[in-house]
């Protein structure tokens, strides 16, 4: 891993995204250091979402996973609990040690 030494300069090369917060504020930019959660949510890879009973579920091949409920995700050779937080009809967020994250929903055939 990567770890910044103080008071030193660097060049960084990046590919950034933009999301619209509303039609009223335009484009919000940001940058941020690789974490652990990003690393991890990229691995995750539901089939699709269902909502049962008015509460959203998150599914997955054998098994589905509601909000609040945790789920292991092995990335960099340590599992990782994620904390599901949210899921809507095309995304989902997950925590993990006070780092969020939203995905996308890309349902697997």
């Amino acid at each position: 891993a990567f770890t910044p030494e103080v008071s030193k300069l660097y060049e960084i090369e990046a590919f950034l995204l933009t999301q619209t917060s509303d039609i009223t504020h335009g484009l919000k930019v940001g940058i941020g250091w690789p974490t652990s959660l990003v690393d991890g949510a990229a691995r995750i890879q539901p089939t699709g979402s269902v909502n049962i009973r008015g509460k959203p579920l998150l599914t997955f091949p054998g098994k589905t996973v509601g909000v609040g409920q945790s789920f292991l995700v092995t990335f960099n050779g340590q599992d990782h609990e994620l904390e599901l937080i949210a899921v809507e009809r095309t995304t989902f967020t997950v925590r993990l040690r006070g780092e969020e994250i939203t995905r996308p929903i890309k349902p697997t055939k």
